[in-house]
């Protein structure tokens, strides 16, 4: 048995495409040894020592999508979503990517919570909350009844947080911990600070609220408001607990983690170690016969497509950032490069790369006739987890920058289809894919002469249904899906006050607010 950090090599003789997957099941791990990859594929620059990207800019291209998101971390009794394009609330899913566009409500009861990089929120039972922007630089919502929780650990110079509420639009200053609660037509809404600065502005109003202080605002043409202590609502004595001091140590993740949606998650699960080809890799706390990307399911999430949506609690970050690899018998995971100059969404040169959001970093595989166009609805379609220097190609409207962003520190695109990770293919009927159902129920063990004729696929699967879609049935036909019944969650109507988005803003106020310094847990502004 290998060392355990030793890297398995890679399997000798495969020249043609035939091989490409190996001639094994697909759910069987081989032994033999494996041939290195080619010279030219293996060129990179080691750990820690980043190649310059180009030079800098402030935002990158408007037919890009972000290269931020935040996900679904928890869910305690009903949650239910939608799209922009629909109009029926469906079940929320844990892990699901929260993005621009989305709406989220909570059932008395239930609550919601959420993380994009490091900033948590948390939806109260009986909210609405709208995501009207989620990208690169800025989060800003709508907050339409309810209460939300804020904890932002960390806030990049030139990010923003904005939050529109039926009494006023609050801006986030630093990091800290907010509280926003919308009242109704007899209570009147409430914005607390229990770490850090806001201000709150509408009609008539504007208040700056410093750490431990409640903003009460009433009305609803025009808005009046005072501020004062900390006030003592259950949510907010909830959410002021004191926070878990951060302990540095052998299972802190990387820095560059910490920057990715879902890597505090994992923190608290698996085990990070070292290895001098690729540095801090994390082993997952799974079983012996475990392989990426096969404990979950696929959705279509616009604006990217088919999304890998992962069972496990941690089973975000490890798999839209970062490559796999095997070290001796055991699956781990290489966040990346610790480190790059140049480009950067809102980081200029000598800052820091933010981690860029793939929605599954895999290279599709398809089965029989015409299988390189696309698989089809009947027909198997395989997809194998992209190693460390395999570069990922995105299946959606992407510019040259984007995908060299996404790919950055694994060296040159060489086309290169040996696969470091062929013996961890997973197979399916396309029409498991098409309609999200469990993979692991549905994998396939394929013969060696079917995997031989695998060729890679130019695009996925391309006929979502409605049940990945997350789409109702008047939206998806208007956009040519194929769609089944489903059973809708509608949203109770709204007790309070509604937000009226004609009203609103529809971009951040510009605020000068005097800045205290963030206490305990919480970076300065700029700083991480």
């Amino acid at each position: 048995m290998p060392a355990r950090n030793a890297v398995r090599p890679f399997g000798a003789g495969l020249l043609a495409m035939a091989m490409l997957l190996g001639a094994w099941p697909a759910h069987v791990t081989p032994v033999h040894a494996q041939s290195p990859l080619p010279a030219q594929a293996q060129a990179g620059p080691p750990a820690g020592d980043l190649p310059a990207v180009g030079p800098p800019a402030s935002d990158p291209p408007a037919s890009d999508p972000p290269g931020r998101v935040g996900r679904v971390a928890r869910i305690v009794g009903a949650v239910s979503f939608r799209t922009g394009e629909q109009s029926d609330w469906q079940p929320t899913t844990a892990n699901y990517p929260v993005t621009s566009g989305q709406a989220y409500w909570t059932e008395p009861g239930a609550q919601a919570e959420f993380e994009v990089a490091g900033t948590r929120l948390v939806l109260d039972q009986g909210s609405e909350l709208v995501i009207d922007a989620l990208d690169d630089r800025s989060i800003t919502a709508r907050l339409a009844q309810g209460n939300v929780a804020l904890v932002l650990r960390r806030m990049a110079a030139g990010d923003t947080v904005t939050l529109h509420t039926p009494r006023g639009t609050v801006t986030i200053a630093d990091p800290g911990r907010y509280v926003l609660q919308t009242g109704d037509t007899g209570r009147p809404g409430l914005v607390t600070v229990i770490e850090g600065a806001a201000q709150v502005a509408g009609p008539g109003l504007a208040l700056t609220i410093g750490s431990g202080q409640t903003a009460t605002i009433s009305g609803q043409e025009s808005l009046q408001g005072s501020i004062g202590p900390q006030a003592s609502d259950p949510f907010i004595i909830a959410n002021a607990m004191p926070l878990r001091p951060a302990v540095i140590g052998p299972a802190t993740p990387p820095e560059q983690v910490q920057e990715m949606t879902g890597g505090a998650a994992l923190a608290e699960a698996g085990q990070w170690d070292s290895v001098a080809e690729y540095g801090r890799v994390w082993y997952p706390p799974v079983a012996s016969n475990w392989v990426p990307y096969r404990e979950g399911h696929w959705a279509h999430v616009l604006p990217w497509g088919w999304t890998w949506i992962d069972d496990a609690p941690w089973g975000f970050a490890p798999f839209h950032y970062g490559r796999w690899l095997q070290i001796g018998p055991r699956w781990a995971w290489a966040p990346g490069w610790e480190r790059a100059e140049g480009w950067a969404p809102g980081w200029g040169e000598g800052h820091r790369h933010r981690p860029v959001y793939a929605p599954a970093l895999v290279a599709f595989v398809g089965f029989g006739a015409g299988a390189a166009l696309g698989a089809r609805f009947g027909s198997p379609v395989g997809w194998v987890p992209l190693g460390p220097r395999e570069h990922y190609r995105p299946a959606f409207r992407a510019s040259p920058g984007y995908a060299e962003r996404i790919n950055l520190g694994h060296g040159p695109d060489m086309n290169n289809t040996q696969y470091l990770n062929r013996h961890g293919t997973t197979v399916v009927p396309a029409s498991a894919m098409i309609n999200s159902r469990p993979v692991a129920r549905n994998t396939r063990l394929v013969s060696p002469q079917t995997m031989a004729a695998a060729q890679p696929l130019v695009q996925p699967p391309s006929r979502p249904s409605q049940a990945n879609a997350g789409l109702s049935a008047p939206a998806g036909r208007g956009l040519g899906f194929a769609l089944g019944p489903m059973v809708a969650t509608p949203r109770p109507q709204a007790p309070g006050l509604a937000v009226n988005s004609r009203a609103l803003p529809t971009a951040p106020m510009p605020v000068p607010i005097a800045r205290p310094v963030a206490q305990g847990a919480f970076a300065p502004r700029g700083q991480s």
